[in-house]
């Protein structure tokens, strides 16, 4: 025992015991240095995993986007075509081409849509979607896309909404643009893409490589990928869908960490190496460099792969793409961009910005640098310039994008000359329409200004000119079997002012395409179809027939029934097309309803003057052919005793001589309600006086007037009560029995006055007198000028009658 501890005790002083301690006290501190070391070079794995990570799904994320963004844009040209063709008769044709042209270039579009007033009126394809037309879009059972149907209603912005599922199966993304017209809702174009197309689109299908994706919409829900990826801490990149944000996200396909396991296990037990092991420090640190050269090779492959995957798709694309460094050059382009500018790419590698963009567009070169400067989105339309310096319109897309380490600008560019002036054609036939219909509105204005027939029909024709050119037109009304020239205007020859005086029934195969009432258009009169031999024919004999190339007939009709025809003629054959007999017809139909309406004004003075004369006839009946019968009686009488006795023929000429005074004075009365002019001239007084004479002379009464002196009443207030005084008078006459009449007209105040007494009968005001319209019709006058109507009034008491109008 002592020998053993002999021999230990110099082993456990000597330098291999220190050795030892020393080793162990080494290995305690190598041993944290170690755990710290594992656990920052596992942090850096999972770092470099993850930007890997981000690389492969932002590059996926802005294929999608991208995919989606032009599909979409094709909604804003079924926007401007629904703008300019709302009014169009035949939509549903123009919409068929328009739609199947946007349909045509792009894959992934369920279909379009066009709905006024919100419901599906129009859709192409149809084949397939024939149980969307009827379809109200207002109404859609899916709470969130009727929602944002309103949204967009709202705003007259486009609104995207989805995923949704669609009503034939799978899922779609709804878009919907509001027209309006003016400040008026006119409805919806809408536009449904397959998001499986979309997604497959953008790669995300099929063998996704390391990765799993899964991409969840603004609502947090997942409708593509597994669920479980959005809860491990996956990494996200943002698809910005107009007003919707979708997510995409993504994860290793064995999770976080499984790359760089091995990795991770080799660096711990190489470290647990080093520390026990400080010998082999050396061999342990080659190996370490070796294992490290070998993994920077392995992750430069792979970085070079997906590099290779992004030039794939970045010269792949039909859009330009332009990366420019943040101070402006030209970085990178691709074989688009270089084709669009008519540059080969060796020769556009060389060109600056300033060869690329107008000088106008120059400012919209620095707006989008500036943007991407600060992290911000650029969209805007400019003008691009060819090699040779012809300029084309662009739209133009910018972001920030990194590229070989460092920030960049990335501009998409697209050539949206052919959109552009599309639009430009749309705009110049909307203002083209606008003239024609703003024309048709003064020519319908004009048209209405006069009720004479034949100064009408002039007008017509002067106002047609103005629509339809034309060298000549005329108008024909059918009379008696034919239709007869009634107006013309133009002239072809300098000789004979008119064409086809009239077309009769002779004119077989003329008459019988007149009375088919339809528009007829001939290009040229001496062609040979059977319409040009017949005008040919009728023309043969008039000097202006040989100089008529193309002729329109125009038919008009009044309550469904043929009444005349409009004929346009001109030096040019080939002249008229179904547009212009369109504007035509537009006149004819105005110049019908003016014919039928001076006609009927014509009729309406007839009868308006037979009733004068009946009225007239009944009044000289009535008093001045009753005078004058007792005048004749009197003066028979009067001559009687003159030859017998003259001292009594003395009071016969006195009755003679009253009743002459009395058929004056009913004859003033006539004559005053026949001028039109006289209670403006001669004033109500005058008017009231004259009136009170004529019921004294006709009918014996005691009339008493206390009227004051000329009023200044507006002329409808004067002519009011003249009208309640002759009507009350009238009412005196025929039922009051009374001998006493007072008219009184006191100095007006604040409101002008006229009063009618009488000491008749009376009668009882609150009573209904069925047939007698008198009392209804002065309380209709007095309410016309905001007056009223008092009756005082009872049996065996006489009657009071009292209207007050305000003067002003």
């Amino acid at each position: 025992m002592d020998r053993v501890k002999q021999r230990l005790l110099p082993l456990a002083l000597g330098p291999s015991a220190k050795a030892l301690l020393a080793a162990a006290a080494v290995l305690m501190v190598l041993l944290c240095v170690w755990w710290y070391a594992v656990r920052w070079y596992e942090a850096r794995l999972l770092s470099e995993e993850r930007v890997e990570a981000l690389a492969e799904t932002s590059l996926r994320g802005n294929a999608l986007s991208l995919a989606i963004n032009r599909r979409l844009a094709r909604l804003q040209g079924l926007y401007a075509f629904v703008q300019v063709e709302s009014a169009a008769e035949d939509l549903d044709a123009r919409f068929e081409a328009f739609a199947e042209g946007l349909y045509a270039v792009a894959q992934g579009i369920r279909y379009l849509a066009v709905a006024p007033a919100g419901t599906v009126r129009y859709v192409y394809p149809q084949r397939g979607n024939e149980t969307l037309l009827g379809y109200d879009m207002l109404q859609d059972p899916r709470s969130q896309v009727r929602a944002d149907t309103e949204r967009a209603i709202e705003s007259r912005h486009a609104v995207a909404t989805g995923p949704v599922e669609l009503f034939d199966g799978g899922l779609g993304l709804i878009a919907r643009q509001p027209v309006y017209q003016g400040e008026t809702f006119w409805g919806l174009v809408a536009i449904v893409l397959d998001v499986p197309v979309l997604l497959q689109d953008a790669g995300l299908t099929g063998d996704s490589g390391e990765f799993d994706f899964a991409l969840r919409d603004s609502e947090g829900q997942v409708f593509f990928g597994p669920d479980p990826i959005v809860d491990k801490n996956p990494v996200l990149v943002r698809v910005q869908l107009s007003e919707e944000t979708w997510e995409l996200a993504s994860i290793p396909v064995a999770g976080w960490g499984s790359a760089t396991a091995g990795e991770l296990l080799i660096f711990e037990v190489g470290g647990l190496v080093i520390v026990a092991l400080l010998a082999g420090l050396a061999y342990l640190s080659v190996n370490r460099q070796a294992r490290l050269a070998e993994a920077v090779r392995r992750r430069t492959g792979e970085i070079s792969s997906i590099s290779e995957q992004y030039r794939s798709i970045f010269e792949s694309t039909s859009d330009g793409l332009l990366i420019f460094d943040l101070e402006g050059r030209l970085v990178d382009f691709n074989p688009a961009a270089s084709h669009m500018h008519d540059y080969t790419p060796a020769s556009f590698a060389k060109v600056e910005p300033k060869d690329l963009i107008h000088p106008t567009s120059m400012p919209l070169f620095d707006q989008l640098l500036e943007r991407v400067r600060a992290n911000e989105e650029f969209h805007g339309r400019g003008m691009g310039l060819h090699q040779d310096g012809t300029p084309f319109h662009v739209e133009v897309d910018g972001t920030r994008f990194v590229y070989r380490g460092e920030p960049h600008a990335l501009a998409v560019v697209r050539d949206v000359t052919e959109e552009v002036q599309a639009y430009q054609l749309l705009e110049q036939r909307v203002q083209q329409r606008t003239h024609e219909l703003a024309t048709l509105l003064d020519a319908s204005a004009s048209i209405a200004s006069t009720l004479e027939l034949r100064p009408l029909l002039g007008l017509v024709l002067d106002q047609l000119g103005k629509v339809v050119d034309c060298a000549a037109a005329s108008i024909l009304l059918l009379e008696g079997g034919e239709l007869r020239n009634i107006v013309h205007r133009g002239c072809l020859s300098g000789e004979d002012p008119s064409l086809l005086p009239f077309v009769g029934k002779g004119d077989r195969d003329l008459w019988t395409r007149m009375l088919g009432n339809e528009p007829l258009i001939v290009d040229d009169i001496q062609g040979d179809g059977r319409l040009a031999r017949a005008l040919r024919k009728a023309l043969e004999s008039h000097p202006e027939g040989p100089h008529v190339r193309a002729w329109m007939g125009i038919p008009f009709t009044i309550q469904e029934q043929l009444r005349g025809w409009l004929f346009l003629y001109h030096r040019q054959a080939g002249a008229y097309t179904s547009h212009q007999a369109a504007l035509a017809q537009t006149i004819a139909h105005q110049a019908a309803t003016a014919i039928e309406n001076a006609h009927l004004f014509a009729q309406t003075r007839r009868l308006a003057a037979l009733e004068e004369r009946q009225r007239l006839a009944r009044e000289l009946h009535d008093s001045v052919s009753q005078v004058l019968y007792s005048i004749g009686l009197a003066g028979h009488t009067a001559l009687t005793y003159l030859e017998q006795d003259p001292d009594q023929a003395v009071e016969p000429m006195r009755y003679v001589l009253s009743l002459a005074d009395a058929g004056l004075a009913e004859m003033r009365a006539l004559i005053f309600e026949l001028r039109p002019d006289s209670l403006e001239k001669d004033g109500l007084v005058v008017a009231l006086t004259r009136q009170a004479a004529a019921l004294r002379a006709r009918h014996e009464l005691e009339v008493k007037t206390e009227l004051c002196q000329e009023p200044d009443f507006p002329l409808e207030v004067k002519e009011a009560l003249y009208r309640i005084a002759r009507e009350a008078l009238n009412n005196v006459v025929k039922h009051a029995q009374a001998s006493r009449v007072v008219i009184r007209l006191p100095h007006p105040h604040d409101a002008a006055v006229l009063e009618v007494q009488d000491d008749g009968v009376g009668f009882d005001p609150q009573r209904e007198y069925p047939g007698q319209m008198g009392l209804n019709s002065m309380r209709e006058r007095a309410a016309e000028l905001r007056g009223a109507l008092e009756i005082e009034s009872a049996a065996g008491e006489g009657t009071c009658l009292r209207v007050r109008i305000p003067a002003t």
